[in-house]
């Protein structure tokens, strides 16, 4: 084969390569556009959602468990929004950007395409006319005798030496591309190539990373809903409720009354649903559950979360503390828990006692201690104990 046809169906393949190569690229470019609207979309869908609700009736003192409900479609909406930024910034902009380069890039290789190829297929199809011319003179040979035959003889000769010369300059034309363009356009394309495929793959797997940080997000809100779920003690909460519907002493029964306590000891936890705090830290109690684990927030911060109530002290107590004891003593009658930090007594019971302030106990219920040490520190009545051991 000569190299002219040879170097015809390279440039058809390149050519194919380019287009198809750069309508892939915004093919893939436009649907991760789409994502990014959508994840925006949703998020706005989700935001009108409870936009409207009225405050008084998503407070958490009043009903915890709506306002977690709507505390994590908040969540979820700010998580869309935020990959709908992502994607933009880190994914659609940038494609943008290397669609325009790569288009520019596929102009100027597809620019020597058609330059070449008119040359090399110019000359080719000059030296096929030539050819055809050749093959016509030749069939009016037949039925000729003489000097007719001999004149046509000479007319094929003619006809020949065009055809090789044209031939000859189809092939010239073939053996300079082949020297002056095939090498720049080998290298051209290889770079135009490569150079795609990287950035798609790379365009893919930024989409990926992006998606996977957003799964771990609604994953984290979820569950952080469901522990709030599984920390809240409904019995306990409606116990504490009915006995202040029917205490005629207090004239304003509030759901949960606003409690402050003081941390007595650090607490560390690697699971960010927790609240961490140290020592002397100020906690805003915002929700109480009969499991031991309470809700709240440190004063004059914006950090909330969970922690163990054996960890923090209500203000008060610390003012309060008058009588320290520091003794074990048994317990000779049983206890209920009625508020907030207290912790149930049976009898039998034998308790470490801190300190005793206005008949009221601070101390910790061994028995608890050993199987349930969240529930196990907290407040009970002096009267209940016997004698000190």
């Amino acid at each position: 084969m000569s190299a002219g046809p040879e170097i015809l169906t390279i440039y058809k393949r390149i050519g194919e390569r380019l287009d198809q190569g750069t309508d892939s690229f915004v093919f893939i470019s436009k649907i991760l556009t789409q994502r990014a609207e959508l994840a925006e979309k949703f998020s706005l869908m989700l935001k009108d959602l409870v936009k409207d609700i009225p405050a008084e009736q998503i407070n958490p003192k009043k009903d915890p468990i709506a306002a977690a409900v709507i505390s994590e479609i908040n969540n979820e909406a700010a998580q869309h929004a935020a990959l709908a930024g992502e994607l933009r910034n880190k994914v659609v902009n940038p494609a943008n950007q290397f669609i325009t380069s790569m288009k520019e890039r596929q102009k100027s290789i597809q620019k020597v395409l058609v330059r070449d190829s008119k040359a090399v297929s110019g000359a080719y199809q000059d030296a096929e006319s030539a050819k055809k011319a050749l093959e016509a003179q030749k069939e009016k040979l037949n039925g000729l005798e003489g000097k007719q035959r001999e004149s046509q003889n000479k007319k094929i000769q003619k006809y020949a030496q065009e055809y090789q010369n044209k031939y000859n300059a189809a092939n010239q034309v073939a053996m300079k591309t082949q020297q002056s363009s095939i090498p720049q356009i080998h290298k051209d394309f290889g770079d135009y190539d490569c150079t795609r495929l990287v950035r798609y793959q790379n365009l893919v797997f930024e989409t990926a990373k992006l998606l996977r940080t957003f799964c771990d997000e609604e994953v984290r809100g979820v569950n952080t809903l469901g522990s709030k779920m599984s920390n809240f003690d409904p019995k306990d909460r409606s116990a504490r409720y009915v006995t202040k519907v029917f205490d005629t002493t207090i004239t304003d029964i509030i759901e949960d009354e606003e409690l402050v306590a003081y941390a007595i000891s650090d607490f560390r936890s690697e699971d960010p649903r927790d609240l961490q705090f140290v020592r002397g830290d100020k906690i805003n109690v915002t929700m109480q559950h009969n499991s031991g684990w309470w809700e709240g927030e440190i004063e004059g911060t914006k950090r909330k979360g969970i922690f163990p109530k054996t960890f923090i002290m209500m203000a008060g107590a610390q003012e309060n503390k008058n009588d320290p004891i520091g003794a074990v003593f048994l317990v000779a009658k049983d206890y209920k828990k009625s508020k907030g930090g207290d912790i149930n007594l049976l009898v039998g019971d034998l308790v470490y006692v801190d300190y005793v302030s206005k008949g009221r106990c601070s101390g910790t219920n061994l028995r608890l201690a050993v199987k349930d040490k969240a529930n196990s520190r907290g407040y009970f009545p002096l009267d209940n104990l016997e004698k000190r051991i």
